[in-house]
């Protein structure tokens, strides 16, 4: 069995309306595409910040700890101290939770900018 198609007979301008609406929509779904592309890599860069903030604060916290230990210790009752509790997670862990796996999609930039050029150029020479 061949391939079985069906054919309509259209008028020229009714064609050219559909032949651009479809191109239309496709532009729209390859620039959704780079939007969500850059979304990732926002969402990425933002992970490295957050982990990077994190090694900074955990070094801040470690060298308070170690001058706390320096300075010397008042006699004070122990029932009037009251040392903050510090949740410690390994660093690990962390990285493991902020920076989320890099995507191929981000090298598919170019194959979706080269689309849209060609999509375009499609709709140029449809309408003129």
């Amino acid at each position: 069995m061949g391939d079985d198609g069906l054919y309509v007979s259209m008028q020229l301008e009714e064609y050219k309306k559909s032949k651009e609406k479809i191109l239309k929509s496709q532009v729209d779904l390859l620039n959704s595409a780079k939007r969500l592309n850059n979304i990732r890599k926002i969402k990425i860069e933002k992970s490295k910040i957050q982990l990077q903030m994190h090694k900074m604060i955990s070094g801040v916290l470690l060298d308070m700890e170690k001058l706390e230990n320096q300075l010397p210790q008042p006699k004070v009752p122990k029932s009037l101290l009251a040392k903050p509790q510090v949740i410690k997670q390994p660093l690990q862990m962390m990285q493991h939770h902020l920076v989320p796996q890099e995507h191929e999609d981000f090298e598919n930039n170019n194959q979706i900018e080269n689309e849209l050029q060609s999509i375009q150029e499609k709709l140029m020479r449809l309408n003129g």
